[in-house]
């Protein structure tokens, strides 16, 4: 009985210790995009709006800021019918630095006809959703939105940056009320 209670106390401090760790990995992976975020000279919305240029009659499905040998960009993926583009900007000028043709994998699929299907029904844009989350997070910069399905309704998370924390919120996409 007591070998049990000691194991038991072991397995719980061993699942929180990963937990922790698994926390603070995450928290690591962050800190370059959380630097970029803040010498960043366009924002979020901007880039948005240049891949939308970009790619004439496309719908953005997700945009979010990437750090990849201390280069800042936002990697903005939208729909173009059936296709699916990855458009890269450059977070300093805004410049369009590249547009390519993704094929989604097996398991992206269902994301993708889950965001096809909240794009559908979605009455408010990827713009108001920024702004609604970025007055709901005082001093918030947005740093990645993506569209999704969330119990049966349309929705946008947003992900911010407000001083050091990352903070986040959802939306309807219906309505634009905040949601969490």
């Amino acid at each position: 009985m007591r070998t049990s209670t000691v194991l038991n106390v072991v397995a719980g401090v061993a699942l929180a210790t990963a937990a922790t760790l698994a926390r603070a990995q995450e928290h690591r992976g962050l800190e370059p995009v959380k630097k970029a975020v803040v010498t960043a000279k366009i924002t979020l919305a901007q880039a948005i709006e240049a891949a939308q240029k970009e790619v004439a009659g496309g719908k953005v499905i997700e945009a979010g800021m990437k750090v990849e040998k201390d280069a800042a960009f936002y990697e903005v993926v939208v729909l173009s019918g059936e296709a699916v583009k990855e458009v890269k900007i450059d977070a300093a000028s805004g410049k369009v630095l590249g547009v390519k043709e993704e094929k989604p994998e097996k398991d992206e699929e269902k994301e993708l006809a889950e965001a096809k299907q909240a794009l559908g029904a979605a009455k408010f844009t990827f713009a108001q959703a920024l702004e609604t989350a970025g007055k709901e997070v005082k001093d918030g910069k947005a740093f990645k939105i993506e569209v999704e399905m969330k119990g049966g309704q349309p929705s946008y998370e947003v992900v911010l940056l407000q001083g050091d924390k990352v903070m986040k919120a959802a939306l309807d996409a219906a309505s634009g009320k905040v949601t969490k």
